[in-house]
């Protein structure tokens, strides 16, 4: 999440052959949905209409140094699973709400605030403003149909703050 600016379903669909590591780049092209499957119960589905239901959230992004070693570990941690982010079992996607626990703990062991992973994404979309990069590219990166809703997301990032420290974190 830190790495890419990607939706939380995003991230949970993606799979190993979404990723190109000799290009560097990920592959965007579908997002995990829950589907009501009875009266209680829902269930993940993987699915290829995005956000939207727009063809601006299908796109190929850039990926850091930082973010190539994060996923050259995952691929190594979860050999065995499709998914880049798998489940316990390992036979689907990791579960938003696992996810979301296991950021905040990452968070703790960093010594850095916590923020959601929409947080997250309102952060890299603010960052990526304050880095001067043009907001049609922003737009692009962050799959958004209109610069409207690119603009949502551009927060004020304070000088050095806990912005820093997660810099300082990733590398």
């Amino acid at each position: 999440m830190f790495c890419l600016d990607i939706r939380v379903g995003e991230l949970r669909a993606l799979q190993k052959d979404d990723i190109n590591l000799e290009a560097k780049t990920v592959y965007i092209r579908s997002q995990m949905v829950d589907k009501q499957t009875d009266t209680v119960n829902r269930h993940a589905v993987r699915s290829n209409i995005m956000k939207g239901g727009k063809e601006a959230g299908k796109r190929i992004e850039p990926l850091s140094a930082r973010a190539l070693t994060v996923i050259k570990w995952l691929f190594e941690e979860y050999g065995d699973s499709i998914w880049l982010l798998p489940s316990k079992s390992g036979n689907g996607p990791i579960y938003t709400n696992r996810f979301n626990t296991n950021l905040r703990k990452v968070c703790e062991m960093a010594g850095v605030k916590y923020f959601s992973s929409h947080g997250i994404r309102f952060h890299n979309i603010s960052a990526m403003y304050d880095a001067g990069i043009s907001e049609k590219e922003i737009q692009r990166l962050s799959g958004h149909t209109t610069a409207n809703m690119t603009r949502h997301y551009n927060k004020t990032i304070s000088h050095y703050s806990e912005d820093d420290k997660i810099r300082e974190v990733l590398g």
